[in-house]
């Protein structure tokens, strides 16, 4: 199995890591250039789309992580995947 890309819903959130299990995780990004940067940042709902590198797993799970002192609230993970008969 090889996960493409996964669709994180999220609701009241200000961060977290996202990846493949096995794999390092990459920060979700929720501030972009037009927010106001002596401003603390909004809490963030909706939908973000996480592309995950290349390779194959018999696994393919997906870890969510926040270790920051931040509201993480996940309502759906909905991913994209390929399967391969062995």
């Amino acid at each position: 199995r090889r996960i493409h890309r996964v669709v994180v819903r999220l609701i009241n959130s200000l961060g977290c890591k996202i990846g493949a299990d096995e794999g390092p995780l990459e920060a979700l990004v929720l501030r972009d250039g037009s927010m106001p940067m002596d401003q603390a940042p909004r809490l963030f709902s909706g939908d973000k789309v996480v592309i995950f590198p290349k390779g194959w797993s018999r696994s393919a799970r997906i870890a969510v992580l926040q270790d920051s002192p931040l509201p993480c609230t996940v309502v759906a993970l909905v991913a994209q995947l390929s399967t391969m008969d062995g």
